[in-house]
């Protein structure tokens, strides 16, 4: 095909290229096995290129031509998105993130590792975008379904009894399968976000809900947090939504970020600075600390990896990669970047059950739902 053609002259171009700098006294890379690419397939066979490609172009890079550097991302582009295209991996093409105090190799790689790992797998099928962001929706619901009638409880009291159905009752003394608060408003964002983006009708629909049980179950509140019921009457009191959320320290509740997925759905395929900065100012209608917003940023960009096909642990390194850059570089957010340690370290998976907190600080929320 006309894309493999591409994959293999850019490969032996890169590779030349690389041999001419070797002989300048610059040393090329080595190319690397593929790994688990299926032997004599297709898409194996591209994979091989890919790789070589890669590997090829990462020692270009470490000799920091500037001129190749500010090339890359278009010829990328050009070169790979006839064949991911026509692969139907459902990932969009994207700009290459900027390179923060990591190798030109492992940079590059990163850059196009999942396009690399989703050719390596030989047509394996995958779950549609529209599967993915009905069962997002749909898991918010059930989900705080569970949770809500053990809201409140000690995690050591469940362990003998652990939530595996829709139960009754509980903290809330509610029927089973109610949703709270956090669905409704969720709901609210999603809604709004079929319209276009605009802050003050999402407020109206907050105030509709506190106000008249919109999207309620039965029609009736019978929990709010403090931060969001606070903003909310700001907004009922014509007070604009993007000015409406609390900014105190104490304001960090999870309140916003129990309701922030419609975002990332929506905003799938845009830019990280368009997702994350359309994901702050939702938050902000109701939690508008730095802390707030930043948590709800690294959540969006979790679900947009897995929007785009990632699986659990591709998707969280990314996140781990992509969005420590983008925070540690704003002024606004580059203080709050300590307080996300346990998420942006890449370890998260190593951490023990006892060292993830299950209070409704937000940092904890977004750490708890990773974990």
């Amino acid at each position: 095909s006309e894309a493999a053609l591409a994959f293999i002259y850019a490969s032996w171009l890169t590779r030349a290229m690389a041999a001419q700098l070797n002989d300048d006294g610059i040393p090329a890379p080595k190319v690397s096995p593929v790994p688990d690419s299926p032997a004599g397939s297709q898409q194996g066979w591209q994979a091989y290129h890919v790789e070589m490609a890669l590997w090829v172009l990462g020692g270009l890079l470490r000799s920091h031509h500037e001129d190749i550097e500010r090339g890359l991302n278009d010829t990328i582009c050009r070169l790979t998105r006839p064949a991911l295209d026509s692969a139907s991996l459902g990932r969009p093409w994207r700009p290459l993130p900027k390179r923060s105090g990591v190798g030109s190799e492992m940079w590059l790689r990163f850059c196009t590792g999942v396009w690399y790992r989703r050719l390596a797998s030989n047509g394996n099928p995958v779950v549609s975008v529209e599967d993915r962001v009905t069962g997002g929706l749909l898991g918010v619901a059930a989900g705080d379904a569970l949770g809500l009638p053990v809201e409140f409880i000690a995690r050591g009291a469940l362990q003998g009894r652990p939530v595996t159905d829709m139960r009754g009752n509980g903290t809330h003394n509610q029927p089973p399968g109610t949703w709270s608060d956090d669905t409704s408003l969720t709901i609210c964002v999603a809604e709004s976000l079929i319209g276009g983006f605009n802050l003050d009708d999402m407020g109206r629909r907050f105030v509709a809900w506190r106000h008249d049980g919109y999207w309620t179950p039965y029609g009736v509140i019978f929990d709010s947090g403090k931060t969001t019921t606070e903003a909310i009457e700001r907004i009922a009191r014509e007070v604009p939504a993007a000015q409406a959320g609390g900014t105190g320290e104490w304001d960090n509740g999870n309140g916003s970020l129990m309701r922030i997925l419609p975002v990332a759905l929506r905003f799938r395929d845009a830019p990280l600075e368009e997702l994350l900065e359309n994901t702050h100012q939702v938050s902000a209608i109701t939690h508008a600390h730095p802390r707030s917003k930043m948590a709800c940023g690294l959540y969006v960009c979790f679900v947009q990896n897995l929007l785009w096909g990632e699986d659990k642990a591709q998707a969280y390194q990314s996140l781990a990669f992509e969005a420590r850059d983008y925070y540690q570089n704003s002024p606004e957010f580059a203080d709050q970047v300590p307080h996300f340690a346990l998420v942006l370290n890449g370890d998260l998976a190593t951490v023990s059950e006892d060292e993830i907190k299950s209070d409704g600080y937000v940092v904890h929320t977004l750490e708890a739902s990773i974990w």
